[in-house]
This record gives structure tokens, sequence and C-alpha cells, in this order.
């Protein structure tokens, strides 16, 4: 599977949220991040990057920084399935 470099790209290489997890995994890992698994989590370690995925269709990334005095900070984003394809003959009813 290719890295994405657009948006177009994306939506392209990501028919499911299956294949949009293995797109973000690789881009993830190609940025320097460091896959962990269950029970990783003694190797966590502040100012590294991490990510973890769940059943292959959930993905969850996260930097921790090790400030305390800022807690905890989580960006996230939610995806059932892209499904952002265009019917390139779509049928019209009258």
């Amino acid at each position: 599977m290719q890295q994405s470099s657009s948006l177009f790209d994306f939506i392209r290489l990501s028919p499911t949220a299956y294949h949009a997890v293995e797109v973000v995994r690789r881009r993830l890992l190609s940025e320097g991040y460091v896959e962990i698994f269950a029970g990783d989590g003694a190797k966590i370690r502040a100012g590294g990057k991490y990510f973890t995925v769940k059943n292959g269709s959930s993905l969850i990334a996260f930097r921790p920084s090790g400030q305390s005095e800022r807690g905890f900070l989580i960006a996230a984003s939610h995806s059932d399935s892209p499904t952002f394809r265009v019917k390139l003959s779509p049928v019209l009813a009258g």
C-alpha cells in the first residue's frame, strides 16, 4: 500500500476504515512514531511519538509532553468508513 500525500490520495487509498487505519499507520511509522501494543506502557517516554491500533479499524496516536502542568493533551478524529466516493454514473430517478 502506498503512502498518502494528499487528501485525494488518502480517499482513494481508504475505501474502508481498515484501509484508512493502514494508510495512517504507515504514515506515522515513516514520521518516526513507534507502534505500541497492549502491555507496552512501560516503554512510553516523555517526548516520544506513539500510536496503537485496535481491531484494525481504530488508531490512537499521541505524544506525551512530560510537562505535568500541561496535563494530557489529546486530539481525535472519527471515521466509521470514509465513504467519500462519488458515483461516476449516478442513477437519477425522475
